[in-house]
């Protein structure tokens, strides 16, 4: 018997102080229980594209996944989406083309994260908001080293 999963969520992009290309993609496709946010890597070419590109392929996962095909499903296509950024650098003549990705999987009153860069994901329970991710940058590796504050 399939239960009604009711989910509230809300998705808001801003462009920011710096920018005037907004490099953000939100998906949210509560049939498969999969919300993902991609942030273009800003001062870098085409990262609107890039983050595009995450979401695209993730949306494009069939219904009717099992929760552990469905994770699969989600690691691959983020996967086919970086080897098709890597190739459209390598066509552009090398540059940087990049998005950071945080995505969330939830099953059977479970949830599972998928993550790269910068982009977080926070768990809010009783009031407290939690972080649940570490940051992949330079920036985190100095503050793990104890380099930077």
């Amino acid at each position: 018997m399939n239960q009604l999963r009711k989910y509230r969520y809300t998705a808001q992009t801003h462009v920011g102080l710096k920018r005037k290309v907004n490099e953000d993609a939100v998906l949210a496709l509560p049939e498969h229980d999969i919300w993902l946010v991609a942030d273009g890597m800003g001062g870098h070419d085409a990262g609107d594209y890039a983050s595009r590109l995450i979401a695209d392929a993730a949306a494009m996962i069939p219904l009717g996944l099992d929760p552990a095909a469905r994770m699969q499903a989600l690691r691959e296509a983020i996967q086919n989406a970086h080897t098709a950024i890597r190739a459209e650098a390598d066509a552009r003549g090398g540059g940087t083309i990049g998005s950071t990705v945080a995505a969330l999987v939830m099953a059977n009153q479970h949830f599972a994260g998928l993550w790269a860069g910068d982009s977080r994901i926070y768990r809010l329970r009783d009031g407290h908001i939690e972080m649940l991710t570490e940051d992949h940058s330079a920036v985190a590796e100095f503050v793990l080293a104890g380099k930077m504050t």
